[in-house]
């Protein structure tokens, strides 16, 4: 009897620890055709705790263009216009801080920056046409360094105490040059990485670089339709590949031969986002666009949709009766975001579907707040927020 017990005792674990090992565990292949079949709605709840808006607002002098990023950090938002080649600090209530860099070609100075990373204390900036990066200190508001680097990467983030750069994998007079690079925070190159492409059409996206945790990052490779894994040590694996019978081959994709009626025929993957539970894909098939969530855990798939006049595609945001929502980026802290123009946010929140919209708490939290009620068409941006399912 003794030795039943304990074999059913040592059972047990094994089936425990099995199953905390693949639980959310990122999927070897993902086949997104039958998501195209199966068509239904999700709650924003099925994925997110909780939402949450901020209304940037700015001084007259300034007023922000749509084509924004922006980053988390902390007790600070921090939003770069890349019209005006600025970097904004805001408070989390929305109210505008301080602006953190200059123009011009000198010293402390940035002419393009294309992207920039956050920590606890400092700002990352980068600037390819200055071949740049600029390290602020947003606490204390100083810039502490800069430094030159060897190529014009697209995007930069930092994992452990390295700064990792992407640099685009064609152009002319680039085709020999490392595709990731790893710099320490005084601007000493660490590590260099060259992708080994099968295809001369695979291209790194710039749309799919995110933090996984504190030491890794997730990037998505054109053309492969693969999602790598990396960390400051540039050892990189295979997170996951993509599949379908439609998707798009890369050569043919670029080729200056394609005949239009290809595009027809394909799926054009526009952007991935994982969080802990799911994978959601942003793509295009029939020229129509599809939004995909994949559950990690029960390896079910679906193509969202919401079918409002403004949104096809988004989740029923039944946590606070809002917005439908699909996230267009995920944070450095982990939250998915999307932002939309005054007009827009306000086009949607006053449309009659969301009146039967019924959150899980009975509560509509900002359909009484008269920032929304009496937002100027012409103002700033709304940044929506949402915590992932932990």
């Amino acid at each position: 009897m003794r030795r039943i017990i304990n074999f059913l005792i040592v059972a047990c674990l094994i089936f425990i620890y099995g199953c905390m090992q693949t639980s959310g565990k990122a999927p070897a292949i993902i086949n997104i055709d039958y998501a195209f079949d199966h068509v239904g709605k999700m709650n924003l709840s099925e994925v997110a705790d909780s939402v949450y808006y901020v209304h940037l607002v700015t001084p007259d002098s300034i007023i922000l263009n749509n084509s924004i990023k922006y980053e988390r950090s902390g007790s600070y938002l921090f939003v770069l216009d890349q019209v005006v080649n600025a970097i904004y600090k805001f408070d989390l209530t929305g109210k505008y801080v301080k602006t953190l860099t200059s123009n011009g070609e000198g010293p402390g100075e940035v002419k393009k920056i294309v992207d920039f990373t956050v920590d606890d204390s400092n700002l990352y900036v980068l600037d390819p046409s200055l071949k740049k990066v600029q390290i602020i200190n947003y606490l204390q508001d100083t810039l502490l360094r800069e430094f030159t680097t060897e190529t014009q990467p697209i995007s930069i983030k930092k994992i452990s105490d390295r700064l990792l750069l992407f640099i685009p994998t064609k152009g002319k007079g680039i085709d020999e040059l490392p595709h990731l690079m790893t710099y320490d925070l005084t601007g000493k190159v660490m590590n260099k990485l060259r992708l080994d492409e099968t295809n001369e059409q695979n291209r790194l996206s710039r749309s799919t670089i995110q933090k996984w945790g504190k030491d890794n990052v997730i990037f998505w490779v054109e053309g492969q339709n693969k999602v790598f894994e990396t960390s400051d040590s540039l050892d990189i694996k295979v997170r996951y590949t993509i599949e379908s019978t439609v998707l798009s081959d890369a050569k043919a994709l670029f080729s200056d031969n394609t005949s239009p009626s290809y595009y027809n025929k394909i799926v054009l993957i526009d952007d991935i986002i994982e969080t802990k539970d799911f994978i959601f894909i942003s793509a295009v098939k029939d020229r129509h666009h599809k939004t995909i969530a994949y559950n990690k855990k029960d390896k079910t798939c679906k193509n969202v949709e919401f079918n409002l006049n403004f949104i096809d595609h988004a989740f029923i945001n039944d946590i606070d009766g809002g917005i439908p929502f699909w996230p267009s980026k995920i944070m450095d802290n982990g939250e998915m975001s999307a932002y939309f123009p005054a007009f827009r946010f306000k086009a949607i929140w006053a449309s009659d579907q969301l009146g039967s919209t019924q959150p899980f708490n009975n509560k509509r939290l900002p359909a009484d707040n008269k920032l929304f009620s009496s937002l100027p068409d012409e103002s700033n941006p709304v940044l929506m927020f949402v915590k992932p399912k932990t």
